[in-house]
């Protein structure tokens, strides 16, 4: 599956992405696009799903109508590696069941 890490995304879960295609925002010159651009280009160029460590996402899309899915990696405690690799764990796992125009919060 391929995936498009948000700016915030840590460049350390690139390496244990395991079966995903994981493409950084920043490679496809994205990182200074706001939510709902990013969304808008990341679903024309064929993405099924976003995913951020971005809290206030939550409240500043709307994903009525879109093709793309966004999974929220929200650790309670830090975006450190121990607070995050348990987080994004979990979201691979969830990818198989991901429904599109959905966003999903992982939390921990």
């Amino acid at each position: 599956m391929r995936v498009l890490f948000d700016h915030n995304m840590p460049r350390y879960l690139l390496k244990v992405g395991g079966h995903l295609e994981i493409v950084p925002a920043a490679e496809r010159g994205w990182e200074e696009l706001k939510n709902g651009n990013l969304l808008d280009q990341a679903e024309l160029a064929g993405f099924p799903l976003l995913m951020t460590i971005d809290k206030g996402v939550e409240h500043q899309i709307n994903m009525d109508g879109r093709a793309i899915s966004v999974v929220l990696l929200k650790s309670k405690s830090s975006n450190s590696r121990k607070g995050l690799l348990p987080l994004f764990q979990r979201a691979v796992d969830l990818l198989p069941d991901v429904e599109p125009g959905k966003l999903y919060v992982v939390e921990g």
